[in-house]
C-alpha cells in the first residue's frame, strides 16, 4: 500500500510536469511549403491555411518565422491551450486580414500570442471571446475601415464571454474611429 505522502507526491510531480506530448510546429512565409511536418525550421509549413486544417494537441507551439507575412483567408479559430510565437531574427511575424477577416477569433482557453504583429482585420484584428487569453509583446496595427456586422470598431474587442484576457508589453495603433479596444460587459 502507497503511504498517502508519496500518493501526494507521485501525484504533483505528473501534474506539474505537463504535457510531454506537446509539439513546436513551425511556418516560414517565404520557405516553407504545407506538405511539409512542420517539426522543424528546416520543415515549416507555409501557411495559415495548414494551421486552420490541423488539430493541436494540448500544450503545442505554432513559432512564425520573423520576417515572415502570412495573409488569412479565413479567421484562426477553434484553438485551445496553444501558443503562437516567434522564432529567428528580424521584424516580428506579421498576420494580415487583408481588409477582409478578423485574423484571431479566439472562443477557446489557454491562449497565448507573444511576439507577433496582427494587421489589417476587418472589422477588428483580435476578437477575444475565450477565457485566459494572453497578448505578450505583440503589435496590433491598423484595422481595416468598416462597420460590420456588429459594428465593433476595435483592435481588440470582448464580448461578455471573454474574460481573463491580459495584454501586456503590446502596442495597439492605428485604430478606426479613434477606438482601439471594445469591451462589452453584461449585466449582472
Amino acid at each position: 500500500m502507497i503511504k498517502p505522502d508519496y500518493f501526494l507526491i507521485a501525484f504533483l510531480l505528473l501534474f506539474f510536469m505537463g504535457n510531454n506530448n506537446a509539439r513546436t510546429y513551425y511556418l516560414d512565409s517565404d520557405g516553407g511549403n504545407d506538405a511539409n511536418s512542420g517539426k522543424s525550421t528546416l520543415l515549416p509549413w507555409k501557411t495559415l491555411i495548414k494551421v486552420n486544417g490541423f488539430t493541436f494537441a494540448s500544450g503545442d507551439t505554432i513559432s512564425l518565422k520573423c520576417g515572415s507575412r502570412f495573409l488569412v483567408m479565413a479567421s484562426i479559430t477553434n484553438k485551445s491551450n496553444i501558443t503562437f510565437n516567434s522564432y529567428g531574427t528580424g521584424a516580428r511575424p506579421v498576420i494580415d486580414g487583408g481588409g477582409i477577416c478578423t485574423p484571431f477569433e479566439l472562443a477557446g482557453t489557454n491562449i497565448t500570442l507573444n511576439g507577433i504583429k496582427v494587421v489589417n482585420g476587418y472589422n477588428c484584428n483580435l476578437s477575444l471571446n475565450g477565457t485566459y487569453i494572453t497578448i505578450e509583446s505583440c503589435n496590433i496595427d491598423s484595422n481595416a475601415v468598416g462597420t460590420g456586422a456588429n459594428g465593433n470598431p476595435g483592435q481588440i474587442y470582448s464580448d461578455v464571454t471573454g474574460n481573463h484576457i491580459t495584454v501586456r508589453n503590446s502596442t495597439i495603433s492605428y485604430g478606426r474611429g479613434g477606438m482601439d479596444i471594445t469591451l462589452m460587459v453584461g449585466t449582472i
